[in-house]
């Protein structure tokens, strides 16, 4: 299949988060071009979700560019102002004509965020993992532990029920990328139950 220059019809700048340091340290956040190309994009579902208690539109995409092998996911595509995450670079290794960039956009202006994590990662793994994650994880990925509880306990005796406490760890290469995550974690946490916002519609 050959990539015709009348299909890429709009500029693509592809950027990393290449960051910085503060004034103790400590990474921030700080995306810097790589390249701008040609590209073609192509909308394919849209939808509604939740975050931080409001509802807020998304959309999964494919932008199409000429071949590159140096785009990896983590890296964001900015089209006409609109901030695409990009989720994997699929290159056309046979033919070496093209690459399709599967990104999303809309629901956390190209930041990873919890729904990323808790979807299949690489060769079919989630990075959410109880109590201990593998040896050589993806960052960002997050950790969750009980460490400790109550019993509850009656007038009519001891319960089978515990109230426990939940550690929740997020582990990322930029301090800006944990602390985005652990607010999705607690927003998701404490948010009100779906069913309960159905039944008030």
């Amino acid at each position: 299949m050959t990539v015709r220059a009348g299909d890429l019809n709009r500029r693509v700048r592809i950027e990393r988060n290449g960051g910085g340091f503060d004034e103790i340290g400590q990474p921030i956040d700080g995306w810097a071009e790589v390249v701008t190309v040609w590209g073609n994009v192509k909308m394919l579902t849209g939808k509604e979700t939740v975050l931080s208690n409001s509802d807020v539109g998304s959309a999964t995409a494919s932008i199409r560019i000429r071949y590159r092998t140096d785009i990896t996911n983590g890296m964001r595509a900015v089209v006409d102002g609109v901030i695409f995450n990009i989720l994997q670079a699929l290159s056309n290794i046979a033919a070496r004509n093209y690459t399709d960039l599967a990104c999303e956009t809309g629901s956390n202006n190209g930041k990873r965020g919890i729904r990323h994590l808790r979807r299949d990662q690489g060769a079919g793994r989630r990075r959410v993992y109880p109590d201990v994650a593998p040896a050589t994880p993806v960052k960002p990925y997050i950790v969750y532990q009980a460490i400790g509880g109550v019993d509850e306990t009656t007038f009519d005796g001891a319960d089978t029920l515990q109230n426990s406490r939940m550690q929740v760890s997020v582990w990322s290469t930029s301090r800006s990328e944990a602390a985005s995550i652990i607010k999705q974690v607690r927003s998701a946490l404490t948010a009100e139950p779906a069913e309960c916002r159905s039944a008030r519609r």
